[in-house]
């Protein structure tokens, strides 16, 4: 499973059809091994419906919008892809109840965020790909960090999401009892990774992904450190240090881009539909208006580009795949019925790893649980500028921490 998520981020998030392939089929070998596993009771069958329920409506929901979608095969084909993705929730459901397995996911999720920063940092340093290889096509560097994807946004959000569970991973590391030197050896090797995802964040120039971050950084701190003033002053120290070493690495390598960035922000908000700043109130309109034309079923998953041209009228936008905001997205897509079953979901999700990590006695396992907490959060937060289920890699991140989240409970350490 951590193998189908490292080769979708690499494969430009999973999204080209031909890359899609080969991991379409891995994670069908997976589900098929689990089921036969459950049959031979090899592992126990676990299940948390207030959970799975919500997940399996949706899943089911976008199978029915499909039949009723404006372009069937596109529809069917990216209804078939989520479920494809959708099923990494359930592969690490089995994973989150024993300890260690969990303890190796959440690992190897922060490990793949590190090494697409590294690749990425190091492709904008170097202003050439690190990796030339026909088969993998990877894209060279542009005005911002995105690693292997085509699209800094989506990259920035795999980013924000690692960085918040590198640094739960990495208090968890924390024990009073170790000498001085060795705390600050820990700390020391704790911060890297931290400090590459931060840094990719800042220079991914992802605006959206920059406001979800400073959001779920308060949040972060308010839950790690609540009983304890003084490791929250000392949390602080430590992301306005991150925060700030990333801002020194923006303006110094990026002012030019930084500059046009902000001020492209400033004439966003005071004329929300010009023309290169994305226009996202435009789409938005557009994106209402069509679930609104397609209350129940949607237009089918898949199909906001088909669509989209019926919609645009006199504005200016063309091509747009998607609505640049997860609930509209899925309310034009599969309808306000399927919108509400990915709330619900993405809510009920949220709220059983918070249960777990209030009741969790363990320091460190509270640390990881908080840090899975914000990373499902600020995909939540991210999803109100941009749409990130659509994008396969993105997808399995949000469904295999939804499922830590879920069934990991306080043993998780």
């Amino acid at each position: 499973m951590v193998l189908v998520v490292f080769l979708a981020c690499l494969f430009k998030g999973g999204v080209p059809r031909l890359y899609w392939a080969p991991l379409s089929a891995l994670i069908t070998l997976l589900a098929a091994f689990s089921v036969i596993a459950a049959n031979h009771f090899w592992i126990e069958p676990v299940r948390r419906p207030s959970v799975d329920v919500p997940l399996i409506l949706l899943m089911g929901w976008m199978i029915l919008s499909s039949a009723f979608s404006v372009n069937q095969e596109q529809a069917v084909f990216e209804s078939l892809r989520f479920l494809c993705v959708a099923m990494i929730y359930f592969l690490a459901a089995k994973t989150a109840t024993s300890s260690q397995p969990a303890k190796l996911l959440v690992f190897s999720l922060v490990a793949i965020g590190v090494l697409n920063a590294a690749y990425g940092l190091g492709a904008y340093l170097a202003q050439d790909k690190l990796i030339d290889l026909p088969m993998l096509n990877l894209p060279g560097p542009g005005e911002g960090v995105s690693g292997t994807f085509r699209n800094r946004n989506h990259f920035a959000s795999v980013m924000a999401q690692s960085f918040f569970l590198s640094v739960g991973v990495a208090i968890s590391f924390y024990d009073e009892a170790y000498p001085l030197t060795e705390k600050i050896s820990r700390t020391f090797v704790s911060l890297i990774a931290p400090s590459l995802l931060a840094c990719s964040v800042a220079l991914s120039l992802s605006r959206g992904a920059w406001v979800a971050f400073s959001a779920t950084s308060v949040v972060f701190i308010v839950l790690i450190f609540r009983p304890s003033k003084k490791s929250m002053a000392i949390t602080i120290l430590s992301f306005a240090f991150l925060a700030g070493m990333s801002a020194l690495l923006t303006t110094s390598f990026q002012k030019k881009q930084l500059t046009e960035r902000l001020v492209s922000l400033e004439r966003y908000i005071a004329d929300p539909d010009e023309v290169g700043l994305g226009g996202r109130p435009s789409i938005w309109r557009s994106g209402l208006e069509m679930a609104m034309d397609h209350q129940i079923t949607g237009v089918g998953w898949g199909c906001f580009k088909s669509a989209y041209p019926s919609y645009r009228g006199e504005r200016f936008f063309k091509g747009v795949a998607y609505a640049h905001n997860e609930y509209v997205h899925l309310a034009a897509c599969i309808g306000i019925p399927g919108m509400i079953f990915f709330i619900a979901f993405a809510g009920m999700a949220l709220r059983a790893g918070i249960k777990s990590m209030l009741s969790s006695e363990d320091a460190g396992s509270r640390a990881i649980m908080v840090g899975i907490v914000c990373s499902i959060l600020i995909t939540l937060i991210h999803g109100i500028v941009d749409s990130n289920l659509i994008v396969p890699s993105n997808g399995m991140y949000f469904f295999a921490l939804c499922a830590v989240a879920a069934y990991g409970g306080p043993e998780v350490k």
